[in-house]
């Protein structure tokens, strides 16, 4: 099995999934998948009346926030036993880190 990307499961048409309602183009949720599984269930689509009725659009990665980036620099601080205030530059956070992750090298 190839690598696992993330895929937006898209409905190609109106359906309803249990009590949900699900419009053509709404995002029905977010799957893990390989490439060429996408590539043979988008082959699919639309061409039989039984298909599914979904599309795998590769889910767009978004960059992390700097409070996002922040939050994982201090729990990784955490694990070094670190306490750095909480108004340290970011900057100056990852140097900290990487002097201490360099002392037992």
């Amino acid at each position: 099995m190839g690598t696992l990307k993330k895929y937006n499961e898209v409905a190609t048409r109106y359906q309803k999934i249990g009590n949900r309602e699900v419009k053509e183009g709404e995002v029905v949720r977010t799957v893990a998948i390989s490439e060429r599984d996408a590539e043979i269930m988008n082959g699919t689509v639309g061409t039989r009346p039984d298909e599914p009725g979904f599309k795998y659009v590769l889910a767009e990665t978004k960059e992390p926030t700097e409070k996002e980036i922040r939050q994982g620099l201090f729990a990784k601080a955490a694990e070094l036993e670190l306490a750095p205030v909480k108004n340290i530059k970011t900057d100056d956070l990852r140097k900290l880190i990487e002097e201490k992750e360099n002392e037992g090298k």
